[in-house]
């Protein structure tokens, strides 16, 4: 029902939009998760092996 209405095509443009935006962000996400997880534990770990 949804597909043949003029509205259901452009939602599914969009979706297909919307699939490339959240990858995007799913890479910038991604990429501060890995310079947190670089530069935060290390930090945590150095402290406890100092004592």
């Amino acid at each position: 029902m949804i597909e043949n209405s003029p509205s259901g095509l452009i939602f599914i443009k969009y979706e297909q939009v919307e699939k490339k935006t959240v990858t995007l962000l799913f890479f910038i996400l991604n990429h501060y998760a890995l310079m947190l997880r670089y530069f935060i534990l290390p930090k945590k770990n150095q402290r406890y092996a100092n004592g």
